[in-house]
């Protein structure tokens, strides 16, 4: 008999519709710096209709012939809301990607992908291969040679792709050293996963910290592992990144592209316990936040109680406080204690003049006789000591303007 509803299927009384069509893959959003230190996250190219993505390697002889025809290949989608980047899957540093970007003609922004984890989740295969996204749904449309990507980038524009197209390609090999390394022997949960959240994570993610959950033990770092591998490879988390080829920050945080690929290929891995007796992570002993580490201190300055919402955005509070200083004192350290942990953004410090009114620190540029005295961010439970000798002045008479963020 013949079935004329192939597409049906009847259980016990349930009747479900199975679609006969695919969906294009899903990849996880990301984000990479440039060359130039410009920010690229794929989910905020949402405007573009697809982001096309070649790998580069600037070792490889057979790159040039496929940048010539992605320049080609821009010029001719570029109007219709079709980006184009490259992204450095070598994982060469940045010197060494600039000189290689240099020697080509091409006005593509180039990513540096430094621990090749991005490369990787995008399964490039070949230098000169290319990735289709669709930043709006987070999906692969196309993988493989650029040849092949414009029947694909016209589906899109038309209506939308709904399967994966794969392609070969031909260019050099992509080797990911790391990635097979740690294939072959799984990072130990123990000896080498657990002591970097220790120095990285733990001080915020912690009971009355900001962290939104607590990474008190494996099972917990178990169940949170998908949103951690997110964050990582969207670089929201450690918080203040900044550019580590710009300047030089002593307390900015940021992961190593080692530290990186450990994370990232343990969560892949299944994020395993291993067979370390006991959890670095349950015997973590945290500092209390409320208590002073250099003892009790010369003078104490109390803010005035805010009320935090449960939900909502709160604008930045900026409180002037009186000091009853009646000869210029100087301030060898300084130590912070949030009334909440879990609630307090950061808190920057001014010394001002005591008519002076305070609006926001270092973005107001109008002349005013004001210093920066010191800061509070999340984790930053330490005392902050000026080295000897030196200090911040606070004239006589002058007050402490001061700026929350919850």
């Amino acid at each position: 008999m013949n079935n004329l509803f192939p597409s049906l299927v009847a259980s016990a009384g349930l009747l479900v519709a199975v679609s006969a069509s695919a969906l294009p893959d899903r990849v996880g959003d990301f984000a990479l710096l440039d060359t130039e230190g410009e920010f690229h996250q794929l989910s905020r190219n949402r405007h573009q209709e697809a982001l096309v993505l070649m790998a580069f390697d600037g070792s490889c002889a057979a790159l040039d012939a496929e940048l010539a025809r992605l320049r080609q290949f821009a010029g001719q989608w570029a109007e219709n809301g079709v980006g184009v980047a490259l992204i450095n899957t070598a994982g060469a540093d940045l010197a060494t990607a600039r000189a290689a970007l240099a020697t080509r003609d091409i006005d593509a922004p180039l990513l540096l992908d430094k621990g090749q984890l991005v490369s990787e989740t995008l399964q490039l295969e070949r230098v000169g291969e290319v990735v289709v996204l669709d930043p709006q749904r987070l999906t692969v449309l196309y993988r493989g040679a650029l040849s092949g990507a414009d029947d694909v980038v016209q589906a899109e524009l038309a209506g939308g792709v709904d399967t994966t197209t794969m392609a070969a390609g031909s260019g050099c090999t992509i080797d990911y050293p790391g990635r097979d390394a740690q294939l072959a022997d799984v990072p130990d949960y123990t000896t080498e996963v657990a002591p970097i959240l220790v120095e990285e994570c733990a001080s915020c993610h912690r009971e009355g910290g900001i962290g939104p959950f607590a990474l008190d033990s494996h099972l917990m770092l178990q169940g949170w592992s998908p949103m951690i591998r997110e964050v990582l490879l969207t670089r929201r988390m450690p918080p203040m990144q900044v550019d580590p080829d710009i300047g030089h920050f002593d307390n900015a945080n940021d992961l190593s592209a080692a530290d990186m690929q450990t994370l990232v290929h343990w969560i892949d891995a299944g994020a395993p316990r291993g067979a370390g007796a006991t959890d670095p992570l349950a015997a973590v002993e945290h500092v209390d936040m409320k208590s002073w580490r250099l003892g009790e201190p010369d003078y104490i300055v109390k803010a005035p109680r805010h009320e935090v919402p449960a939900t909502g955005v709160l604008d930045y509070i900026n409180v002037n406080v009186p000091l009853p200083f009646e000869e210029d004192t100087w301030v060898k350290a300084v130590q912070y204690i949030p009334g909440d942990g879990a609630v307090l953004h950061h808190l920057l410090t001014y010394v001002t003049e005591p008519a002076g009114t305070f609006e926001g620190g270092e973005a107001d540029l109008r002349p005013r006789a004001q210093r920066f005295l010191e800061g509070y961010a999340p984790g930053k439970v330490d005392p902050i000591t000026f080295p000897a000798g030196t200090g911040v002045k606070i004239p006589a008479g002058h007050q402490l303007s001061m700026q929350f963020h919850y």
